[in-house]
């Protein structure tokens, strides 16, 4: 009950956006009060539990560090999620789907630093946090804690009253490293798609389809580029590729004046060194 409480009606008040946007001093108010709950009303354990951005965060409040609150709320509220729709295929009313993604904010991934005792650390935009704090060791490994493992869904909203529906996805999650050194989250999955039975067999109309990346506290969605719709309840859905199409290979650049003579040199010493062979 404490964690849910730290979790939903304070810590998410101090995140992203809404922490950003909100004024300074509703933000001093906020802190103090959590501040003071934290040290008064909750066991050391209960942030413990949370996901590592979260648990920084309520780190970062029982400290009374607000420009570094501010800092995080700034990276937050950057995060994006870059997913590529690999595959698709329509046999029938079945639409099969694979896709990858990973999560940046600003021009960098979301990414952890390996320490040399094998702890993974949240890489965040602040200084002389505790490892305690950023440390992600528990929530990368494929566990059980629903609240902190990483996760991949796909989503399937209908334009016309925006009910959504999870869909069934077979994905993992790899540690791939990245070229500032450290190591990003790579989502992998495949999901399919029953229009027959999709909704309860209720399909007219237009569908969007989303990818959901969840991992260390939090959750972003991108669309995917398939444009999908049915002509009545059940029937075969039409599926549109809105990606754009391959750019074309550059054509080969001409050989300049330098180029053509460095050519013809190579040529003149190849069929002399033939002659030579010859003559000897």
């Amino acid at each position: 009950m404490h964690q849910r409480w730290l979790r939903i009606e304070m810590v998410r008040r101090l995140r992203g956006t809404r922490l950003r946007d909100a004024p300074r001093d509703w933000v001093d108010q906020v802190v103090t009060e959590v501040r003071r709950t934290i040290r008064e009303r909750f066991a050391p354990g209960v942030a413990a539990g949370l996901p590592a951005v979260e648990r920084t965060i309520a780190g970062l409040v029982e400290r009374g560090r607000v420009e570094d609150l501010f800092r995080i709320a700034e990276w937050e509220a950057g995060i994006q999620a870059r997913v590529r729709l690999k595959t698709y295929e329509l046999t029938g009313h079945r639409l099969v789907l694979t896709v990858s993604g990973r999560l940046r904010s600003g021009d960098r991934p979301v990414s952890y630093d390996r320490t040399p005792d094998g702890r993974e650390l949240l890489d965040l935009p602040v200084e002389e946090v505790p490892v305690e704090l950023v440390d992600c060791s528990d929530e990368l490994l494929a566990g059980t804690d629903e609240l902190r493992r990483p996760r991949l869904d796909v989503v399937a909203r209908r334009v016309d009253d925006g009910d959504e529906f999870y869909l069934p996805v077979d994905f993992e999650v790899d540690r791939v490293p990245h070229r500032w050194g450290g190591l990003r989250l790579m989502w992998r999955g495949r999901t399919t798609i029953d229009f027959r039975a999709l909704n309860g067999g209720r399909t007219r109309g237009e569908w969007i389809l989303t990818a959901r990346l969840t991992g260390s506290g939090c959750e972003v969605d991108a669309k995917l580029p398939l444009a999908v719709s049915c002509t009545a309840d059940g029937d075969r859905p039409v599926v549109v590729d809105k990606r754009p199409p391959p750019r074309p290979a550059p054509p080969a650049p001409r050989a300049g004046p330098w180029q053509r003579l460095k050519r013809a040199v190579r040529q003149r010493l190849g069929r002399s060194a033939g002659q030579s062979v010859r003559t000897s």
